[in-house]
């Protein structure tokens, strides 16, 4: 059976515009799970989670006691167990070769001034090691596809379109 874990740390902050992508995208799944008995899915969250998703096939598991970047580069790759971990927001344990990531778009390196300088260094150092570690990239357009490859920070992605409730 394979089996998907789906990285659940944005359930510990309030929604934004990536998170609604990948809550509605872990929905999605979960509608059509009960029609793939070889798949098995689990979202993953840190225990400071402050919301839930309600689905039917795809229960939560809270591990680690680590929060937010922390929990998501240590307890998340330690605690996980085998199967492919899927990262929808962005980011992802670097040490984990099995993962798949969504990288949205390459804003930090087309509009840096936008970003605080902490946080452009960090997305900046870290995604292109998650492009070159992590199974595949994921990406929302091809405008996206080009710029993420443009900027170095992945040498290809797979659009996956937002409109997964349709």
């Amino acid at each position: 059976m394979r089996r998907i874990l789906f990285n659940g740390k944005f359930l510990s902050a309030p929604p934004t515009g990536v998170h609604r992508v990948a809550e509605e995208m872990i929905r999605a799944i979960d509608r059509r799970l009960d029609r793939n008995a070889d798949l098995a899915a689990t979202v993953l969250h840190p225990r400071d989670a402050i919301r839930r998703l309600s689905l039917a096939h795809i229960p939560p598991r809270q591990i680690g006691n680590l929060t937010w970047l922390a929990w998501e580069q240590a307890d998340l790759p330690r605690l996980a167990g085998p199967g492919t971990l899927v990262n929808l927001c962005n980011l992802g344990p670097i040490v984990r070769r099995d993962a798949v990531t969504m990288i949205h778009d390459a804003q930090v390196s087309e509009t840096p001034a936008s970003y605080r300088p902490a946080f452009r260094t960090f997305y900046k150092a870290i995604q292109p090691i998650i492009a070159r570690r992590h199974r595949a990239i994921l990406t929302v357009s091809d405008y996206a596809r080009r710029a993420l490859i443009h900027h170095g920070i992945a040498n290809d992605a797979h659009v996956v379109l937002n409109g997964c409730d349709h």
